[in-house]
Formats: structure tokens, sequence, C-alpha cells
């Protein structure tokens, strides 16, 4: 999962109840616009082999002014950063081996894998958004 983060907002949500109900319900408002609009970018910019990365993006419900848009798909993280020594993920874990088998649950049968290049879809979806979300925020914050 991706998490994108305001600078601010923590403090502001922080204080949240000393806001109106006018003001609080605008948040939730606004964060199920932003996540709403994360889904479709990353929607938009999943590779597309059989069309199950897309479907498997949905975006949670709000729950303490807190909101995520995920891919349930399990691969998901090797479309994102990559695979072997193309792999490109922050975190690590990434072989350096030209070649592996692996079970593929579609087909039921097992496959090579070799290294794919970084197909990003969730960052650039949450980048994109980024200004936006921050600007409507505090706009919904505004007028206590």
């Amino acid at each position: 999962m991706i998490k994108v983060e305001v600078k601010g907002m923590k403090k502001a949500l922080a204080d949240i109840d000393k806001y109106s109900k006018e003001v609080q319900q605008r948040v939730v408002q606004e964060l199920n616009t932003t996540k709403q609009k994360v889904r479709n970018d990353a929607i938009r910019f999943a590779p597309v082999d059989q069309g199950q990365l897309r479907r498997f993006i949905v975006a949670e419900p709000v729950k303490n002014y807190e909101t995520s848009v995920v891919s349930r798909a399990k691969y998901s993280i090797y479309v994102e950063y990559g695979t072997g020594d193309l792999g490109q993920n922050p975190a690590g874990g990434h072989t350096t081996k030209k070649r592996w088998v692996y079970f593929d649950e579609l087909s039921g049968e097992f496959r090579i894998g070799r290294p794919q290049r970084p197909q990003p879809f969730m960052f650039p979806a949450a980048e994109a958004n980024r200004r936006d979300h921050a600007k409507r925020m505090k706009e919904a914050l505004e007028n206590r």
C-alpha cells in the first residue's frame, strides 16, 4: 500500500472535534472525493493483460478521517515495482535471479518467471491527486 500524507493535516485532523459538524462532513466528503479520483487514476494507469489488476483496485471506506485505495491482486507489488534484477522496490526483497518458477493461480499451472520492469500505477495515481487534495482539504477546514 502506498501512503500519501499532506503536511499539516495530521494536526488539523487531531483537532477535528473542535470543528463544526458541517466542517467534519466536508472533510469526509473530500476524503471520499479524493479516494475515488485516486482509484480512477490507478485503474487508468494500471497495465492491462486480462484486466484482473484493474478489477482489484478498490477504495476503502473512510474511518477515523483516513481512507485508502488498494489493489487486492496478489501480484500488484510486482507490477508496481518490477521483479528480479529489474525490480525497484524501496523495501528490497527482490531476487537477482534471471528466472524462477511460480504457480499461476489463474491457469493452475507452474510458470517460469523472468525479470519485469516496474509499471507503476498506484504511486502515480496518488501523486496526481496530492496537490488538489491538499487544496480541497484546506478549503474544507476553513470556516469552523
